[in-house]
């Protein structure tokens, strides 16, 4: 993503080793940029992996998509992930920093 590249310091994006090994039950964060530029951030239970796309239950509100609600049930791609919430993959990266 373009924000990771201006600012890595601050805008971390998980390795594609790390987005290979999300899988059912965990919760990952997803960016979603609109046409417009904006982007809006949601966190995402996954409930299943298939060949082509990542579905998950939104974990919280969305405040710029108005269609789409907490516990709505979504499609995204691994590119889409910005952050996962598993306890190794945050210890590892902590650790780093």
């Amino acid at each position: 993503m373009e924000r990771n590249r201006l600012y890595p310091e601050s805008f971390y994006i998980p390795s594609h080793a790390d987005k290979g090994m999300v899988g059912a039950g965990d919760t990952v964060q997803v960016c979603f940029e609109m046409n417009d530029g904006w982007g809006e951030r949601m966190w995402v239970e996954v409930t299943a992996i298939n060949r082509r796309h990542i579905v998950g239950t939104l974990a919280n509100q969305p405040i710029g998509i108005p269609r789409l609600l907490s516990g709505d049930k979504i499609k995204f791609r691994a590119e889409h992930i910005i952050d996962i919430w598993t306890e190794g993959i945050i210890e590892d990266r902590q650790a780093e920093i």
